[in-house]
């Protein structure tokens, strides 16, 4: 089997170094490139590189370091790689193995010349007599097993109300079809039988998690009482650790995805004027409604844009998706984030988007 390999995410310490994130066959390798006392040496440059384009805010930059770095782990340890974690036939697929795989860390450092990848704690780093020169060699301080994996901590817990009465279900028996962003964040996964989507809360924006399970656990309840069908995703269960029982996460209504990429969201429409006037003022008109029905129970949808519009392909009518919070430039101004002014802004912007202003 071939390789499957590509960069999780990639971190920066104010210049000072670089960590980089991994999934390799299926586990997580995790690479910290550190300042060398080598000036020509590799890491030094991609440190460099990375945090001119983290500061300069430029993604295609960053993307593009993102490949050196790739390129310069690959050149520097495939091969303890493949033999630390060979190419499987058949990757996990269970939410929980893609959520926590086995985790191994490195270090990318030029020693003598040439980079290597070098196995956190299992070596010191021998100075050259001669300034400027670095690192002379790296002399083995464990044996040279293969170590044994760690296993990152989920530290995500969801306040959940008794009177929720939604099922819970295992990360273990969460069977991923699709990622669709990050690796298990929001999925596409089998439950029972059922497609569904999956989402999961993050560490650094739990709050965003939380707040969409108490709206889409308001929006829910709302409609049902009400025996209406709203054009947001209807909550349908809560993700569970098998460990410690924590709620980490959601499964939602699956929009699913339409043939044509170009209409999965408004914003993917790359000529807006493809699209008939009647059919876009219909679009406009049904997100409008859709506000305000969520402002008439007390409910504010919070990033409202185009992106967070979907197209349903079977009905082709426009649904609302994200209610993490937050805003967008360009959408919702900073001092609307949260508010029913925000999203009636977003609203309008999203009119305008349609040219139907």
């Amino acid at each position: 089997m071939p390789d499957l390999y590509y960069i999780e995410g990639t971190s920066h310490g104010c210049g000072d170094g670089v960590t980089v994130r991994i999934r390799w066959n299926g586990a997580r390798i995790i690479i910290y490139l550190d300042p060398n006392p080598y000036l020509g040496a590799i890491e030094n440059l991609l440190i460099e590189k990375y945090t001119s384009a983290c500061l300069r805010g430029n993604e295609d930059e960053q993307d593009a370091v993102d490949d050196e770095l790739l390129d310069a782990v690959i050149g520097a340890g495939e091969s303890i790689l493949d033999h630390l974690v060979p190419p499987s036939a058949e990757p996990p697929s269970d939410l929980h193995s893609i959520l926590l795989p086995p985790q191994y860390s490195f270090s990318l450092t030029t020693v003598d010349g040439t980079p290597k990848l070098l196995r956190e704690g299992s070596y010191r780093l021998e100075l050259s007599e001669i300034p400027g020169k670095g690192y002379k060699r790296d002399l083995p301080s464990l044996s040279p097993q293969l170590p044994s994996p760690q296993f990152p901590v989920f530290n995500v817990q969801l306040k959940v109300k008794e009177d929720l009465g939604l099922p819970r279900y295992l990360t273990t028996g969460i069977r991923v079809l699709k990622k669709l962003l990050g690796d298990g964040y929001i999925s596409h996964v089998l439950v029972d039988g059922r497609d569904t989507c999956a989402k999961v809360g993050r560490e650094f924006d739990g709050g965003a998690m939380q707040r969409e399970l108490d709206c889409l656990s308001k929006i829910t309840a709302y409609a049902t009482q009400q025996s209406l069908k709203i054009h947001v995703p209807k909550l349908l269960g809560l993700i569970e650790m098998p460990d410690n029982g924590n709620i980490i996460g959601i499964l939602e209504e699956l929009i699913p995805h339409p043939k044509d990429p170009e209409l999965s969201t408004l914003a993917r429409i790359d000529d807006i004027s493809t699209i008939s006037k009647e059919r876009r003022e219909t679009w406009a008109t049904q997100v409008r409604e859709t506000v305000d029905w969520l402002h008439g129970n007390g409910i504010v949808w919070g990033d409202g844009k185009a992106d967070n519009v979907l197209i349903h392909p079977d009905t082709d009518e426009p649904w609302l998706i994200d209610f993490g919070g937050g805003n967008t430039r360009g959408w919702v101004d900073e001092h609307l984030a949260g508010t029913s002014e925000g999203d009636d802004q977003a609203v309008r912007r999203i009119f305008e988007f349609l040219e139907v202003a």
